[in-house]
């Protein structure tokens, strides 16, 4: 039952709690074991006083929660829940109110980083154990569940985690205070399949080029969501990497979501250009000053990728190496790659064709010396 106290009684309890040297109450609280517990305590004694006692609990409206009255100078209120009460002790002629507060500790509170904490698989997880509150240390840590995670120990806070098996797995997190109030935490661990990808490249196509590339194809595993790397290249998140000259690359994927921990090398190309474009070149003069039945001629070509087209000056792009009807004068000769039209070397300045000199003569005469011989001479 519960009862609310009239003001006058309070005051008068007030009033004459001073007016007797001899009578010496207490009302020593005691607090709960843990936040959020009702088991606190206040310990009512009263010295120099006389039987019978009287001893009311009330809280901190006044609204009566418990009494003890008996020939005992003590009393237990127990049960209590935190906060500030009101305490009217009595002895035969005395009386006085107090009001201890029922205290309570912080909140333990229990946390887990990183996360999530998500791995590919045989890699190491390391888990850190937060925690604050409670009663104070010495603490104690509790890990349980699967995995190569130190578990069941109750004395490492920073656990590392590993597992081969591809699956989720379920941690739970415990921590005690010096008084065994605990608090814990739940994490779940996926452990994704590992990585695996393919990739396919592009040659380099002309000698000292840059159009070498790689792709990255048939991605699997992991988060699903990946960031790739060549070597002299950042990480990047398209699978394409273009523009590389010829040499040996090492061809890297990683988890964008876990890039600390599931990075997996692909396999390891080479990129290989064809040999620098080259040739011989011939001609053949003009036979007659101001002809055009010069000849120029490209062969034994080399390098690139085998096929080839040729252009002298003044000519367009043809598949043969032979130029001919050409009238004297001074040629530029260039070969190209066929399969790389931008893959272009001129061959060794230019080259002449030449013709000989315009023919000429000196013409002198005598005439005939009778009229019908026939001894005139040119």
């Amino acid at each position: 039952m519960y009862i609310r106290l009239p003001l006058i009684i309070l005051i008068t309890f007030l009033a004459t709690a001073s007016l007797y040297g001899q009578f010496s109450p207490s009302a020593t609280p005691e607090p709960v074991t843990c936040y959020g517990d009702t088991d606190g305590k206040i310990h009512v004694e009263v010295t120099g006083g006389t039987a019978s006692y009287r001893f009311i609990l009330y809280n901190d409206m006044f609204v009566e929660l418990d009494r003890y009255e008996g020939d005992n100078s003590s009393h237990t209120f127990d049960e209590l829940e935190p906060g500030t009460y009101n305490v009217i002790i009595q002895d035969s002629e005395n009386g006085v109110i107090l009001a201890p507060a029922v205290g309570e500790p912080d909140e333990l509170i229990v946390g887990v980083l990183p996360a999530p904490a998500d791995i590919c698989p045989n890699t190491d997880r390391q888990l850190f154990g937060q925690y604050s509150g409670g009663n104070g240390g010495p603490y104690s840590h509790l890990w349980t569940g699967s995995g190569e995670a130190y578990l069941d120990n109750r004395f490492i806070d920073n656990p590392v985690f590993n597992s081969a098996d591809i699956g989720e797995y379920t941690l739970t997190y415990r921590v005690e205070d010096y008084k065994g109030c605990w608090a814990e935490e739940v994490i779940t661990i996926e452990v994704f399949e590992e990585i695996t990808a393919e990739f396919t490249h592009e040659d380099v196509t002309c000698y000292n080029g840059n159009n070498g590339s790689v792709t990255v194809t048939n991605e699997d595993g992991g988060s699903g969501i990946y960031e790739y790397m060549v070597d002299g290249s950042g990480w990047q998140d398209s699978p394409v990497f273009e523009g590389l000259i010829a040499g040996e690359y090492n061809i890297w994927i990683r988890d964008a979501l876990h890039p600390d921990d599931c990075t997996v090398l692909v396999g390891t190309i080479e990129i290989t250009q064809p040999g620098l474009l080259g040739a011989d070149i011939s001609h053949t003069d003009v036979t007659c000053h101001g002809g055009a039945n010069g000849t120029i001629t490209v062969g034994s070509p080399e390098g690139g990728s085998g096929d080839y087209e040729y252009r002298i000056s003044g000519f367009d792009w043809q598949p043969g190496g032979l130029f001919d009807g050409l009238p004297a004068g001074d040629y530029i000769v260039e070969i190209r790659d066929a399969n790389d039209t931008g893959c272009v070397i001129e061959l060794d300045g230019s080259y002449t064709v030449g013709e000989p000199d315009i023919l000429d003569a000196d013409i002198s005469h005598t005439d005939v010396t009778c009229h019908g011989g026939a001894n005139g001479t040119i």
